[in-house]
């Protein structure tokens, strides 16, 4: 089942993070989606979907403590945790020409 974390910090600290952890550029196994929003000033909120805890937990060891343990960044907890019921559509569609 798939697996959702919400974490709420620093804007440029999120933004660091998943730079230097390469989360947009190259997802680690098990990373589904990521959706983002300013939630005050310069505080950013993400929702990430992970495919199940264990990758969570493999992409934590392998990518996030490095980055966290040589950078100044403070890590951020999660606000929450919770399995996922997730749908996403099957097709996209086209834009519309003009």
């Amino acid at each position: 089942m798939p697996f959702t974390e919400i974490v709420t910090g620093r804007k440029t600290e999120i933004e660091q993070f998943m730079a230097e952890t390469e989360m947009l550029t190259d997802p680690p196994p098990g990373f589904v989606a990521a959706v983002g929003w300013e939630t005050g000033t310069e505080e950013l909120t993400v929702v990430m979907v992970w495919a199940t805890p264990g990758a969570r937990g493999d992409f934590a060891v392998e990518r996030a403590m490095p980055v966290l343990e040589a950078a100044t960044l403070r890590p951020a907890s999660p606000e929450r945790i919770h399995p996922t019921h997730l749908y996403v559509r099957d097709h996209v569609a086209s834009p519309v020409a003009t």
